[in-house]
């Protein structure tokens, strides 16, 4: 859970912000995934009745749902029983979850621990007034 003191935009009335979801098709190894690279931590997981489906524009579907937390912040797994309407992500045709950004003290060590992990660094780039390095 993410607090701030500064004051939401008026008319808003957030308090704070609670958590992103993220739709997946493995919830035991996005767990893992998310857990082994990015350091995600289990608070609760569930299995979820039709209703879940129902409020998230799946009809009558079922799934899992696994919350966690990366520094701070809320990150909710959902795996939805049907795949029937679920096809994968394409930054051309879809919107939704763009990017997830998490700053790091030492890029090096993330490459070596993504690189041990067989997790592939699809570009890397320089950004910010210091060159820091961005994988």
């Amino acid at each position: 859970m993410v607090s701030t003191s500064e004051p939401a935009p008026s008319g808003v009335g957030i308090v704070e912000f609670n958590h992103v979801a993220l739709l997946v098709s493995d919830i035991e190894a996005s767990k893992r995934w998310y857990r082994d690279v990015l350091g995600w931590k289990e608070i609760f997981a569930n299995r979820m009745p039709a209703t879940l489906g129902d409020l998230n524009g799946f009809t009558s579907s079922g799934g899992d749902i696994a919350m966690g937390e990366i520094c701070g912040v809320r990150v909710e797994l959902v795996a939805m029983d049907t795949e029937s309407a679920l096809q994968p992500w394409s930054r051309n045709d879809r919107y939704g979850l763009f990017l997830m950004s998490v700053r790091v003290g030492d890029v090096d060590a993330i490459r070596a621990r993504c690189t041990a992990l067989g997790v592939p660094i699809v570009r890397e780039g320089t950004i910010g007034a210091s060159g820091g390095s961005a994988a």
